[in-house]
């Protein structure tokens, strides 16, 4: 018991859930999302879709797949990885963000905003999102 509260603590209950259905292969979203964080959420795609070839260009040889997945493996642990975050979010042109967020989606429907805010807190938090609202979106 003493072990699941620390978890909690030390994660925040949307992260644990999220490792926890992983762990145990649970689908779905059990906090579920309102209608303004879906109309959001869409808003955001549908923009980056739009965009993604408008804003600086995207590397030659850069794979938003291989990023995304990147991405997902330094968080989708019991401990999230924060430097590797910023050194592949660092290296991206707001395209190359934009291409990754379309590329990130998951099959419990979060995106990497999503896993972003539930991963990390504070100073980290409000830095990997500046990446994400300089590409044009809104979080």
């Amino acid at each position: 018991m003493l072990v699941a509260l620390g978890l909690l603590l030390a994660y925040g209950l949307p992260a644990v859930w999220r490792k926890v259905k992983g762990a145990f292969g649970v689908t779905g979203n059990i906090l579920g999302k309102d209608e303004a964080e879906k109309k959001q959420e869409a808003e955001n795609m549908a923009y980056a879709k739009k965009h993604v070839g408008d804003n600086g260009g995207v590397a030659v040889g850069f794979n938003p797949m291989t990023a995304a997945s990147n991405l997902k493996s330094a968080m989708d642990k019991w401990g999230t990885d924060e430097d590797e975050i910023f050194r592949i979010l660092g290296k991206m042109t707001c395209a190359m963000v934009l291409a990754t967020y379309i590329a990130f989606g998951s099959p419990d429907g979060d995106n990497l905003e999503t896993w972003l805010i539930n991963d990390l807190g504070g100073a980290d938090r409000i830095k990997a999102l500046g990446y994400l609202t300089n590409a044009g979106l809104k979080c």
